[in-house]
């Protein structure tokens, strides 16, 4: 029904055109557009969201299924390693227990065949001159199941000292060749041990330095305990009373100190040279030189000489932590060395021992040999050298080979000389004057003898 002509419009819809109508409707169907666009896309995020969320809890469940597995291998693998440690407990009371039944067998054997210094099958000592008695193995040390790595001896406590790739050190009474004690506490091979003092220093390949404090000792050297194996006791306290020296980045390879200065100098797989307060087990400085890592020193007093894989030695001055001088002439990595005054020994993988005038810093005598020499020791008399599995002894003056010393079954890693203390020994004061690896530097060849580590195990005992 239309509206009624006499009826007046609304003035305003009256004064609106129709094309600005038009304009608006277009513009809110456009923006509606928009909008629906928009939801449009949310509905696609939002699928897409629900189809990650599908997934990741899909990935929630396998995560939960191989954690759950994990926690029962992890389980499993902790009841093996209950099992093992067991194991392996039960076997060192075993291997202590053989060990006293095989020393009881020997004590027994030895006393059975009375009438005889030594055994028929025992390793011999070669003699290669007229002039020079050929001698037998005095005797073989048996308790290491690793190579045989180090040794140092203690003339005080009459101790000899054996690091292993076993991770242990082993303290033996030199006086009757027993073994008293096992000190654990190194997670890698034990490469060097080392007495300073009433410390025994041990080097290891898990970069530690352990320093076990041998005060208590003394106790038991003056009560007779230390003929007793296996001192309980004072094992106790000398794990107690162990300090770890940290600051090495790789292995510590080799060890030596000067008693004088309570310094001890540590050398590393990682090139460094580092010096320790004993009395506070700090480290004091790092020198830093070698392009290969250290694998022999020795110290007397402010001197410092080291050697290393990249086939130098070098001379250091502690007071100004600088080297000094570089000795070139080898060609393979140097293992060994010592010195005194005037000269310096080297050996090396490149089956040479050399001779340096320290002072000059040249080589004056080099030593040709079949293999591989990894170490070597020397007093006014001789010089013992190892090459491969023997060892070979020169007189000092021709430096011409006496001996040849035959059974270790390995590569021989370290020597040391000790005074058997069968004859008089000279004083000359270099005991004092030089921390070496001899127990006496002036003692008569007679009183003399060779102790030498193998990779084969064993701790052999030579008379000279």
């Amino acid at each position: 029904m239309f509206p009624d002509s006499s009826e007046q419009m609304d003035p305003s819809v009256e004064k609106t055109p129709f094309a600005t109508i038009f304009k608006l409707i277009k513009k809110l169907s456009e923006q509606r557009k928009i909008l629906l666009d928009e939801r449009k896309k949310l509905d696609n995020t939002r699928w897409q969201l629900h189809a990650e969320l599908k997934a990741v809890d899909s990935r929630l469940t396998e995560l939960v299924e191989q954690r759950v597995a994990l926690v029962r291998s992890l389980e499993q693998l902790s009841e093996k390693d209950d099992a093992l440690q067991k194991d392996i407990e039960e076997l060192d009371q075993r291997l202590d227990s053989v060990f006293k039944e095989g020393k009881k067998f020997e004590d027994f054997i030895r006393k059975f065949n009375a009438d005889e210094q030594y055994f028929e099958s025992e390793p011999t000592c070669e003699d290669f001159s007229p002039q020079v008695t050929g001698s037998l193995c005095l005797h073989t040390f048996c308790g290491h199941s690793g190579g045989v790595l180090s040794l140092d001896f203690q003339p005080d406590f009459n101790i000899l000292a054996t690091g292993s790739s076993d991770k242990r050190v082993l303290l033996w009474n030199f006086s009757n060749n027993r073994l008293i004690a096992m000190l654990y506490g190194h997670t890698g091979w034990v490469h060097s041990v080392f007495f300073a003092d009433r410390f025994l220093a041990t080097g290891s390949g898990d970069c530690t330095i352990c320093l076990w404090d041998l005060s208590s000792l003394q106790k038991c050297v003056d009560n007779g305990k230390l003929d007793s194996s296996y001192d309980i006791n004072w094992q106790s306290e000398v794990h107690r009373n162990r300090q770890v020296l940290r600051g090495h980045h790789a292995g510590v390879s080799t060890l030596h100190g000067d008693l004088s200065t309570h310094t001890l100098m540590s050398g590393s797989l990682d090139k460094t040279i580092a010096q320790w307060d004993m009395e506070k087990g700090t480290q004091v400085a790092v020198m830093k030189g070698h392009e290969g890592g250290l694998l022999t020193m020795q110290t007397w007093q402010y001197a410092v000489v080291s050697g290393s894989s990249d086939s130098t030695i070098r001379l250091w001055d502690l007071r100004s932590k600088e080297c000094q001088r570089v000795f070139r002439g080898h060609t393979g990595s140097v293992h060994s060395l010592q010195f005194d005054e005037a000269k310096l020994v080297s050996a090396s993988s490149d089956h040479t021992v050399k001779l340096w005038d320290l002072r000059n810093g040249q080589c004056y005598e080099d030593l040709s040999l079949e293999g591989a020499s990894r170490a070597l020791c020397f007093d006014e008399d001789l010089l013992v050298l190892s090459c491969e599995k023997n060892l070979y002894a020169y007189d000092m003056d021709t430096y011409q080979r006496q001996m040849r010393f035959q059974g270790h079954s390995s590569s021989v890693r370290d020597i040391i000389l000790v005074d058997m203390g069968q004859e008089e020994t000279k004083d000359c004061g270099m005991q004092e004057r030089f921390s070496t690896r001899t127990s006496s530097l002036c003692s008569y060849a007679k009183s003399k003898a060779v102790v030498s580590a193998s990779l084969d195990g064993t701790v052999k005992l030579w008379s000279v």
